[in-house]
């Protein structure tokens, strides 16, 4: 509160502790009147001033107030926009992995179709030399015999 009109409060408090209490007034107490409305009249008088700087204190209060929401505004703005830029990082680290994990699978059963073709090709390989020995030595066995019956035809 303004110090002038803190002043003048206090005179006009004094002015009704120094009154006279008349008989038969009920416990009223007399005061003059016209100390009191001169005090009140420079009370009045003072109260623009006190009202204008406590509307400045309240819009500079209010700016304060103001600022701070604009300020917390954007703070929360960009915590918003890291966590959705986190969360659609983690979606794509995700979707990646989930993509590698795919690629690996593929390769991992293509792997498996080429050892398992691998395998059936050497036993097709070795049932094919096994035939063609075996041919061989029934050519080897029948030159023997041959050989064996010619010399004993001599």
């Amino acid at each position: 509160m303004d110090v002038e009109i803190e002043r003048l409060l206090d005179k006009l408090e004094e002015e009704i502790r120094i009154g006279k209490k008349p008989m038969f007034a009920g416990g009223r107490t007399a005061v003059d009147d016209i100390k009191c409305l001169s005090i009140i009249g420079q009370i009045r008088s003072a109260l623009p001033s006190a009202i204008t700087e406590a509307r400045v204190v309240l819009q500079d209060s209010s700016n304060i107030i103001e600022q701070a929401n604009l300020r917390a505004n954007d703070i929360v703005t960009k915590a918003q926009r890291d966590a959705s830029a986190m969360l659609a990082e983690s979606n794509i680290i995700a979707q990646a992995q989930h993509e590698a994990d795919r690629i690996v699978g593929m390769a991992r059963q293509e792997a498996d179709n080429i050892r398992n073709e691998s395998l059936a090709s050497v036993y097709d390989l070795f049932n094919t030399a096994e035939r063609e020995l075996r041919r061989s030595l029934d050519t080897v066995g029948s030159g023997k015999q041959e050989l064996a019956n010619a010399m004993r035809r001599r």
